[in-house]
């Protein structure tokens, strides 16, 4: 692990071929290319094979050089860089703990050097936010596939609510990544907490980015100092859909970080998201993002819903259980 760890360093900020020259010496992990940006945009994702078992895998790095860009540097003071970092170690910590088919593997644990933060995980290729932000890979996706993945991750969340007892807490496109065959899987558990913690009162106005949970995906408890609970996550997932069916791929709450166009939007959710999608997805989704997190639909009444009605629906269903 301390050798391949030692060849990154600096990887970051590099360009795929300066990647490619210095990953062609021998250690454990042989990095080929830079691939994607991972879950919340920090890290940088590079494919690789463990030269053992020449077995896929991904590499994950982060380049602390982040806080000391552009407005990073005014935005995010000390206190608020440790949170990141923290956040980033959290997130790797995670996967090592929560074992789960439809949840990211971890292969090696989290390594900090002085400039990166660095783990290793099975194969990616990108998230569903590097999909939403092409056009063109947007329009590859049918509708089966999306139906697929997305019963795929409602079982990772259930996963996480039913058996660690916990709260993903920042259900977003970035935090679902694609491997190889079209497969998707749960990751960006940095803001994971236990079922049922009290969530921190956003302030007003404008939130530093990568310090919260994104607040286009945020439910209203989150937003006023409530509890984060299981049905904060499907709240998050109903945004998450709907933007996975819009033409621009974003979430029907455009508060463009900013805590008062949140509100403004979180009032007129529900016509948003009739204008957005067509029924039966309308209804479905209406019912997942009510403001009243028990009148929510469950991730099991989710997968049973009509949204599914179909052959070949109903076989995606029978072979994910």
């Amino acid at each position: 692990m301390d050798t391949y760890i030692n060849k990154l360093r600096g990887l970051a900020s590099a360009a795929a071929g300066a990647v490619q020259s210095k990953a062609e010496q021998n250690y454990e992990f042989t990095v080929s290319a830079h691939t994607a940006r991972g879950t919340s945009g920090l890290w940088t994702l590079y494919d690789a094979t463990r030269h053992s078992t020449q077995q896929l895998a991904t590499v994950w790095v982060f380049d602390k050089r982040f806080f000391a860009s552009g407005l990073n540097k005014q935005l995010l003071d000390a206190r608020a860089r440790t949170l990141v970092t923290a956040r980033l170690m959290e997130e790797a910590g995670h996967l090592a703990r929560l074992r789960h088919p439809n949840i990211v593997q971890l292969m090696e644990p989290i390594e900090e050097t002085r400039t990166t933060l660095v783990f290793v995980t099975e194969r990616v290729v990108m998230s569903l936010a590097d999909v939403l932000a092409s056009h063109r890979e947007r329009k590859e996706l049918d509708e089966l596939e999306i139906q697929e993945g997305l019963v795929c991750v409602s079982r990772a969340l259930q996963f996480l609510h039913t058996d660690a007892r916990r709260v993903h807490g920042n259900v977003t496109p970035s935090s679902v990544l694609i491997g190889p065959t079209g497969e998707w899987k749960l990751a960006g558990l940095g803001f994971s907490q236990p079922a049922d913690t009290p969530a921190s009162e956003y302030a007003s106005g404008y939130v530093p980015t990568h310090t919260r949970p994104e607040l286009e995906y945020a439910a209203p408890e989150c937003m006023e100092g409530g509890c984060m609970v299981p049905a904060s996550d499907v709240f998050a997932f109903g945004c998450l859909i709907a933007a996975v069916h819009s033409p621009d791929g974003r979430s029907p709450l455009e508060a463009q970080n900013d805590v008062g166009a949140y509100r403004r939007a979180a009032a007129s959710l529900g016509a948003r998201v009739t204008s957005m999608l067509s029924d039966p997805l309308s209804r479905v989704v209406q019912q997942m993002v009510a403001v009243d997190a028990s009148q929510r639909l469950t991730l099991q009444q989710f997968q049973s819903s009509a949204y599914f009605d179909g052959v070949l629906s109903a076989t995606l269903r029978y072979l994910a259980s």
